[in-house]
């Protein structure tokens, strides 16, 4: 380890600043890649051609960021169903 590390204090600044709206607009236009960020509504990225308008559905808003997401598993029945199919699906 260097001798000379920063305090992760010192960090914060630069990870708030790579993420931050103008420079995390500039990075979608380079990898396509759009993480959600807070004030680039749908009409924005569309209008910006960020994002095509078939997939202006696909675009999560502000109201859904604010609520958070949560993954949760799939009810037995169904988790089932779907072994079984893509079971079926790899064997060809």
């Amino acid at each position: 380890m260097p001798e000379r590390v920063p305090p992760a204090a010192a960090a914060h600044p630069r990870a708030d600043a790579a993420v931050g709206s103008p420079n995390s607009e500039s990075r979608t236009r380079w990898s396509g890649y759009l993480p959600p960020i807070e004030g680039l509504d749908a009409d924005y990225l569309i209008e910006n051609e960020y994002a095509p308008e078939n997939l202006r559905s696909a675009v999560l808003g502000d109201d859904v960021i604010s609520k958070g997401l949560r993954f949760e598993p799939l009810p037995v029945k169904a988790d089932r169903f779907w072994e079984e199919t893509w079971s079926k699906f790899t064997a060809g």
